[in-house]
C-alpha cells in the first residue's frame, strides 16, 4: 500500500512538472512579448512639435542638488501673460509631447472658478520617502511641494474637458485635460 502511494505521488509531480513545462512554452512566445517588443523596436511615433525658448533651454540645463535651493525665479518673478488676452474665463492646452506627457496650460481664471468645499472631493498628497522642504515667505513658514494637480483642480472647476468656461459644470478629477 505505502509503494502504490509513493508512485502515485511521483507520477503526479511528474505530470504536474509536464503540464508547467508545457505552458511556460506556450507563454513564452505569446502575442503580448511580440507586440511590445514590436513597439519597443519601432519607437513612438512624434506627433507634435515644441518650440522652446532660451530660458527653456536654460532651464533644462539647470543641475539641481539635494540640500540646495528647491525653487528657481523664472522671468525674474514676473508673469508674461498678457491682461488684455483674458477675454473669458478659459484654459489652453498645450499638445502633448511625444511620450503622451503633458506640457503647458495657460488659465484665465477668476473667483468663479473656484471649487466649492461640498462638490470637490477629498484631496490627500503623501508621498512615500518624501521630506518636505520648508521655505519662509514674509514670516510665514511653508512647505514647497509640487501639488500642481491639485491646485488645479481646485481652482479649475466649471470648465468643461476643453477647457471653456460653462457656469454648470462643476470640474471633475475624471477631466482628462486636467
Amino acid at each position: 500500500m505505502s509503494k502504490r502511494r509513493r508512485k502515485n505521488k511521483q507520477s503526479t509531480s511528474i505530470w504536474l512538472v509536464l503540464v508547467i513545462a508545457i505552458l511556460g512554452t506556450f507563454f513564452k512566445g505569446n502575442d503580448i512579448h511580440q507586440f511590445v517588443s514590436n513597439l519597443t523596436s519601432q519607437g513612438i511615433p512624434q506627433t507634435t512639435k515644441s518650440v522652446k525658448s532660451v530660458e527653456d533651454t536654460q532651464l533644462s540645463q539647470q543641475t539641481f542638488k539635494s540640500g540646495g535651493t528647491a525653487y528657481i525665479y523664472v522671468n525674474n518673478n514676473k508673469s508674461t501673460l498678457n491682461p488684455a488676452d483674458w477675454k473669458k474665463n478659459q484654459i489652453i492646452y498645450g499638445n502633448l509631447d511625444r511620450l503622451n506627457r503633458t506640457t503647458q496650460a495657460t488659465g484665465y481664471l477668476s473667483r468663479v472658478n473656484l471649487v466649492k468645499s461640498n462638490t470637490r472631493t477629498s484631496q490627500t498628497w503623501n508621498p512615500t520617502g518624501w521630506h518636505q522642504k520648508r521655505l519662509t515667505i514674509n514670516g510665514k513658514t511653508t512647505e514647497i511641494q509640487n501639488r500642481g494637480h491639485l491646485l488645479a483642480y481646485s481652482i479649475t472647476g466649471k470648465f468643461d474637458q476643453n477647457g471653456n468656461f460653462n457656469a454648470h459644470e462643476l470640474g471633475s478629477l475624471d477631466n482628462p485635460k486636467i
